[in-house]
């Protein structure tokens, strides 16, 4: 996509499912093993390592093509503990699509604007400016209390998946149709 200047390129991103936040994004000249590692290690710094990452089926992630079956962000994320869910459809990936939809609709013309034409100055305004002061207060559902009911919300997502988990496969949500 051509998110600023005249050169195509990818935003690379992760997205808080239950929040709605970005945890971290970065554009990049496309969707690299080494790209996706570096922001999910951004991510993972930043916010703490999650659980479970659900991904689509291309790419970096090894699900298609000639990556199919492994790959080395799926091998980095498995020694971390974090499992990989693939989405199985394409309403299984909505939200994030919803997202880069929003996205193009308003940090295009936002970078435009401001007459940002490289990927270090994108990059900058997605960190520092975009991300902060525009997107988090408009779209981020943030609990009014780190602690409910006696437990963390890391906590409270770590039981949703011992739960989550422990429905037969058949008929667990989690497995898209």
């Amino acid at each position: 996509h051509r998110w600023y200047g005249h050169k195509e390129s990818c935003l690379i991103l992760t997205l808080d499912d239950a929040s709605s936040e970005i945890l971290h994004a970065e554009f990049c000249d496309s969707e690299t093993t080494v790209d996706c590692l570096r922001v999910l290690r951004r991510s993972i710094e930043s916010h703490g390592l999650f659980r479970c990452l659900y991904v689509d089926q291309a790419g970096a992630f090894g699900k298609a093509g000639k990556r199919a079956g492994f790959s080395q962000v799926e091998r980095a994320l498995g020694e971390l503990g974090t499992t990989l869910i693939f989405a199985q459809s394409p309403e299984a990936k909505g939200r994030i699509e919803r997202l880069f939809r929003t996205l193009q609709d308003r940090l295009i013309p936002e970078m435009r604007l401001r007459g940002i034409r490289t990927r270090v100055e994108a990059n900058r305004y997605l960190s520092e400016v975009f991300i902060p002061h525009l997107y988090r207060g408009k779209f981020t559902v943030l609990p009014p209390h780190s602690v409910v009911f006696g437990k963390s919300i890391g906590e409270w997502g770590s039981e949703w998946w011992k739960f989550a988990s422990s429905i037969p496969k058949d008929e667990n949500p989690i497995n898209d149709p």
